[in-house]
């Protein structure tokens, strides 16, 4: 046994104190250090909540947009679609004098003399497809044609 007049047990005293001493540092260090990743965590906590609404605005903004493409291609197709049947009217008719609507005969005469092959060029109005102009006298190269008798 150790002798307390020897002075045996104070340095193991003053061991087990600085042990105390260096563990409630430890402590209060870890304390801190936990005190502060639980503020850096609702930080982010706070982050991502933010940015959930960011996410939520977009996506909404986006499909608002495409319904405003959709409506807009979808009104373009029927602007289209009535120029195209306008320009198809004008074609196959024209009014009259009466105001009735009769069939463009030159344009049908021009179909039957030239067959199916002149009817893109009848369309875009240009006549007859080349090759096929009916030639007269007066259009005809000299060495074609006929002696007059």
């Amino acid at each position: 046994m150790a002798n307390p007049e020897s002075g045996c047990a104070g340095p193991a005293l003053a061991t087990n104190e600085q042990d105390r001493t260096s563990k409630k540092q430890q402590t209060g260090t870890l304390q801190r250090e936990v005190d502060q990743l639980d503020f850096d965590i609702t930080e982010l906590g706070d982050s991502v909540k933010g940015l959930s609404k960011d996410i939520t605005k977009l996506t909404a903004d986006r499909e608002e947009s495409e319904k405003l493409r959709q409506a807009e291609k979808e009104e373009n197709e029927d602007a289209m679609k009535d120029a195209q049947d306008r320009e198809h009217s004008q074609i196959q008719a024209k009014p009259s004098a009466e105001g009735k609507m009769e069939v463009d005969v030159k344009k049908e005469k021009k179909k039957k003399e030239y067959g199916k092959e002149a009817l893109p060029n009848l369309r875009a109005g240009f006549g007859a497809p080349p090759g096929l102009e009916k030639q007269t006298r007066e259009t005809m190269p000299p060495a074609q044609r006929r002696p007059q008798q």
